[in-house]
């Protein structure tokens, strides 16, 4: 469930992650697992660089990381705060993508997921682009090595009030859900 957007455009990254990593080491998500595709390859390291800037700007350890690898690849980080003397929360991050390594549309359509990845600009993200709003990014953003937008899939994108925040939320939403459902037809 998204409780927040943050559409204030001085609110960092930074904190958007902490504000998230702390909602979930409350006691409701207390040894709580969270599966994130790639968490080794990508997410990993965006969240211990935000956790250890975190902890050595106060110096303290607020925050404590165990990571569990295979070979160098982290499979799995648990976060551990200390809340008060008698309440410890810890939360794990584990890599679904060691458990089913295929990529995340592959799996989606595999395991017939109502949530598909949609199709998103990769290159046309840059920190120029950030608050962009105006005319649907032209087709070549579209085009990565591993996928080909169709001139008629790019036209159902067209519009002239395209948001790229807009866009980038229902795209991780979309990732997200469609990881919650390949892992819960997974588990079955």
């Amino acid at each position: 469930k998204v409780k927040t957007f943050y559409l204030d455009k001085d609110i960092t990254s930074k904190k958007i992650v902490l504000d998230c990593i702390n909602e979930m080491l409350t006691t409701k998500y207390k040894n709580a697992i969270f599966y994130t595709h790639n968490l080794g390859g990508y997410d990993v390291v965006f969240l211990l660089k935000i956790l250890s800037e975190f902890n050595k700007e106060h110096g303290n350890k607020y925050y404590k990381l165990k990571a569990f690898f295979r070979d160098d690849t982290i499979l799995k980080l648990s976060i551990t705060v200390q809340k008060s003397s008698s309440v410890t929360n810890t939360i794990h991050f584990v890599d679904s993508l060691a458990l089913l390594p295929m990529s995340l549309d592959s799996l989606a359509k595999g395991f017939s997921t109502k949530y598909k990845k949609p199709w998103y600009p990769y290159t046309f993200i840059s920190s120029d682009t950030l608050h962009y709003v105006g005319n649907t990014p032209s087709i070549e953003y579209y085009n990565t090595t591993k996928n080909k937008i169709t001139q008629a899939e790019y036209e159902k994108l067209i519009k002239s009030d395209w948001n790229l925040r807009e866009v980038t939320i229902e795209y991780l939403k979309s990732d997200l859900i469609s990881l919650l459902e390949i892992m819960y037809e997974f588990s079955q």
